[in-house]
């Protein structure tokens, strides 16, 4: 079941942080991102760490790719 909002097309970013952090070796903290970087049009999300560990993340399933 897709997690997008159909009329905006992009996850929550609590969705994306949370989906990201299930990925990492241990969990993430909001104060070690430095950024979520949001492509619509590609269908993904990067979130990046402070340390540049990147965890790109399907916008319509939250898998982690």
């Amino acid at each position: 079941m897709p997690v997008a909002d159909d009329d905006v097309g992009v996850c929550p970013y609590d969705a994306l942080f949370d989906a990201a952090s299930a990925a990492a070796a241990r969990p993430l903290r909001w104060d070690e991102i430095d950024r979520i970087d949001v492509r619509p049009a590609d269908g993904i999300a990067k979130v990046v760490t402070d340390d540049a560990l990147e965890y790109q993340v399907d916008l319509h399933t939250l898998d982690v790719l």
